[in-house]
């Protein structure tokens, strides 16, 4: 795991600033980087550290997927996207494929608590 130092500007106004642009998930003060944040959800899955919104269970219902395709795509699949304006955290977009083939998105967020949020899944068309 590396640790990245944040660099401060001068001037009145102290603004943390990271040194390096690579993807990174904080959690209780420790910076991670892309590789590492897939890792640290693929583990959340394994160890069963997860919550499934209603949201998701719904969306997930419209598109006649279950619970072992979201585990699909996120054990085969990659960060696509990252969400970082949110009061409430970092959400990841991962993309891969559900058991039958089909393209399937995730949305999910590290939650403070260790656990992963699971907030929405859907199947592209």
């Amino acid at each position: 795991m590396e640790i990245h130092v944040i660099l401060f500007s001068a001037g009145k106004t102290q603004i943390p600033r990271f040194r390096t642009e690579s993807w990174r998930l904080t959690t209780q003060g420790i910076n991670v980087r892309k590789s590492r944040i897939l890792q640290l959800i693929r583990q959340k899955i394994v160890r069963n550290r997860y919550q499934v919104t209603a949201h998701a269970l719904d969306e997930m219902r419209q598109d006649a997927l279950a619970i072992v395709d979201m585990k699909h795509a996120i054990r085969r699949g990659r960060i696509r996207q990252r969400f970082t304006h949110d009061s409430r955290g970092t959400r990841y977009r991962i993309q891969g494929p559900a058991r039958d083939g089909r393209v399937v998105n995730v949305i999910c967020r590290v939650l403070d608590s260790e656990e992963l949020r699971i907030i929405t899944v859907y199947a592209e068309e």
